[in-house]
C-alpha cells in the first residue's frame, strides 16, 4: 500500500507546516493547502456516497487545507494531523 504511505507522508508534512510556519515558504503552504483540501473533499464525498456521513478524518483534511491556504497558524490542528499521518504509514506497512 504505497499510496497509503504516501498519503501519510503528506499528512505529516502538512502537520509540520501547520506547526511551524517559518519552515515553509507561502508557495509550498498554498500547494499543501490545495492538496489537503482536494484529499479531504475526495475522502468526504466518497464516504458520503458509501453511506458513512461522519468522515472526521476527511473533515480534518479539509480544515487543514483551509488553514494552509489562508496561512492561519493553528496550534492544535497539527497534532491530530500528524497522528493520522503516522497511523496511515503504520497501516500502509502492516497491510501488504
Amino acid at each position: 500500500m504505497v499510496f497509503l504511505i504516501l498519503l501519510g507522508i503528506i499528512d505529516i508534512i502538512a502537520g509540520l507546516a501547520l506547526a511551524s510556519f517559518e519552515l515553509f515558504p507561502p508557495s509550498i503552504m498554498h500547494f499543501l493547502g490545495i492538496l489537503m483540501l482536494l484529499k479531504g473533499l475526495y475522502s468526504f464525498i466518497t464516504s458520503l456516497l458509501g453511506g458513512f456521513p461522519f468522515d472526521l478524518l476527511g473533515l480534518l483534511d479539509i480544515l487543514a487545507g483551509i488553514a494552509l491556504l489562508l496561512l492561519l497558524p493553528f496550534n492544535i490542528l497539527w497534532i491530530p494531523l500528524i497522528i493520522k499521518g503516522v497511523y496511515s504509514i503504520v497501516i500502509g506497512f502492516a497491510t501488504k
